[in-house]
């Protein structure tokens, strides 16, 4: 998912289910922050502690997607969290919409709610979450399960001005491959014409596929990030077609995302709004599925989210969303070395790096190994 769902419908969920908005705003920020972090660096204090950072996302033009180990402690966790489910390692290790694995993460991390960084944990716990419900059928590490027939892929619904907008954003996610492969400058140069058929055909789907070596859900771009779209496409594997209802499962997702901050707040009501009444889902469900159901840019469909929450179409009052700071944590983590230890630790993105390493470590050492995955799939 992008930033729509995870920044502007996380704060929405987190609000109608009873957060204040300070608390909301904190666990949307920490839930696409999820996204944006992706280098790891060493802040020395002035008392001589050193605090170290960990990624949680690599940009698509990151050699290191294509390092198993980074795969493994970055994508598997944060993004594609394995469903467990089918009989081989390549199969229980592809993400599944809310599965039980998920559900496990999210009792584990809700027992965390006195945890001086639960907050952060929460946004976090809302990324993965949000993630199983459109990575779901890809796994995070490179494989040859998650390669599909690009000539096979359709999008069954996209408004024509829209389809122009995702032809150029296919160009322009296949472009940074020539950076990922050896040799692939001169492949692309010598077959241009027919890179510019392939991306007015099929979204260049080939391209991000042989880039990635079949990472992710690389080989269908970023079509499963969209929350309107409906489309199908067939795995290499398994040549049967696949049908995705994106506003379906993003509805689903977010009904999930409301109970889980519902519950979050029983044992940590500190982060509940006493002033106002938390929303059921039932009464968010018309606006929410206008919202995603919108075809637009990333831009406007953010947009559709501040303006309902403004307007009171979506709470029923009317609601102001902070904007997303994309630079604010980033800028506050570069000003740590400044501070004392104790003012270090009471920055919720000093407060974001020790919930990723709870997540990261209960997911790669307790529930993996748990289901036997770590050990059967090399680990």
């Amino acid at each position: 998912m992008q930033l729509d769902m995870h920044y502007y419908g996380t704060w929405c969920m987190a609000r109608a289910a009873g957060m204040t908005p300070e608390a909301a705003t904190i666990a949307a920020t920490a839930a696409q922050f999820v996204d944006d972090n992706a280098r790891r660096c060493d802040i020395h204090l002035p008392g001589g502690e050193r605090l170290c950072t960990l990624p949680t996302a690599h940009h698509c033009e990151d050699g290191a997607n294509l390092l198993r180990e980074d795969q493994w402690h970055v994508w598997v966790p944060f993004h594609f969290l394995p469903g467990n489910e089918g009989q081989d390692c390549e199969q229980k290790l592809q993400c599944r919409a809310g599965s039980p694995l998920m559900l496990e993460v999210i009792e584990h991390h809700k027992k965390q709610a006195k945890k001086h960084y639960s907050l952060e944990l929460m946004g976090i716990t809302a990324h993965v979450l949000m993630d199983t419900y459109s990575h779901y059928g890809f796994s995070g590490l490179s494989s040859p399960a998650n390669r599909v027939f690009n000539s096979s892929i359709r999008l069954e619904n996209v408004q024509p001005d829209l389809a122009d907008y995702l032809a150029a954003k296919a160009a322009k996610f296949n472009s940074v491959g020539s950076y990922m492969q050896k040799g692939w400058k001169s492949m692309v140069s010598s077959n241009f014409t027919n890179m510019v058929s392939v991306i007015k055909d099929s979204g260049t789907s080939w391209f991000a596929e042989r880039a990635s070596k079949g990472l992710g859900h690389g080989p269908v771009l970023t079509y499963p990030d969209r929350p309107y779209l409906k489309w199908s496409f067939e795995y290499e594997s398994d040549p049967k077609l696949q049908m995705r209802d994106n506003p379906t499962t993003f509805m689903e997702g977010c009904k999930a995302l409301h109970k889980f901050f519902a519950d979050y707040l029983v044992l940590a009501p500190k982060f509940a709004d006493t002033e106002t009444e938390p929303l059921p889902f039932k009464n968010l469900r018309s606006s929410v599925k206008e919202i995603i159901e919108f075809q637009g840019r990333k831009e406007e469909r953010c947009d559709q989210w501040i303006k309902r929450a403004k307007s009171g179409a979506l709470f029923g009052r009317p609601e102001s969303i902070p904007p997303y700071d994309s630079r604010g944590w980033i800028e506050e983590l570069k000003a740590l070395g400044d501070l004392s230890p104790t003012r270090v630790a009471q920055q919720p993105v000093t407060r974001f790096f020790e919930a990723a390493k709870e997540h990261r470590d209960f997911v790669l050492w307790k529930l993996l190994p748990g289901h036997q995955l770590a050990e059967s799939c090399g680990k």
